[in-house]
């Protein structure tokens, strides 16, 4: 059930994802509540992200983690791509997609980690 649910939501998420920071009121919070989910689905389903995660989605991410204006979506898009560099079976296909850990774990995903680890 979990599964299928993964296979539906992630490529629409990461669609979402992908296509930047909307000039919207409301941007904050939904960029926000997009990258948690898809966190949450990827620690499940880590298989899931070799079919949605790409070049766009991760310069994507890592513009959002780099956009002062949207907190909580910063911070959660920071978290992750430190996430993301974490979980050893994803950090394999990242990696022989040619991308770098620079790009996953920097002083900005580093300190959303920390910041996450003192809150839970």
């Amino acid at each position: 059930m979990f599964c299928s649910t993964a296979r539906q939501v992630l490529p629409q998420l990461t669609g979402i994802l992908s296509s930047g920071t909307p000039d919207k009121a409301d941007s904050d919070e939904y960029l926000a509540t997009g990258c948690n989910t898809v966190h949450s689905l990827l620690k499940a389903e880590p298989d899931m992200g070799k079919k949605v995660l790409n070049y766009t989605l991760v310069n994507s991410l890592s513009d959002i983690s780099n956009n002062g204006y949207f907190p909580k979506s910063s911070k959660a898009a920071a978290l992750l791509l430190y996430g993301l560099w974490a979980e050893k079976d994803i950090q394999s296909f990242l990696k022989k997609q040619g991308m770098n850990k620079s790009t996953f774990v920097n002083d900005i995903t580093t300190l959303a980690h920390k910041s996450a680890q003192v809150i839970e």
